[in-house]
């Protein structure tokens, strides 16, 4: 897992000693897997890999939209 940046402090309405504060700050989340290069990529089993992966994530891709729903952003402001 990781982000595309931090907020320098905690985030409106939570304490900044809160036991989590290192992952409220985190701007976004991503899962990330990088594979190398190779003949892999044009086999079938490169599908079995990324589909793997994708299930994998699964669970934090349902508890953001569970506990932090949809950005309320407007497009021309989100990144």
């Amino acid at each position: 897992m990781t982000a595309h940046g931090s907020l320098k402090t905690a985030p409106r309405g939570y304490p900044k000693d809160h036991p989590r504060i290192e992952l409220l700050r985190l701007k976004g989340l991503i899962t990330w897997k990088q594979w190398p290069g190779g003949a892999w990529l044009a086999k079938r089993s490169a599908k079995d890999r990324i589909v793997e992966f994708l299930n994998a994530s699964a669970p934090l891709s349902g508890w953001l939209a569970e506990h932090v729903g949809d950005s309320e952003l407007p497009d021309d402001r989100r990144r």
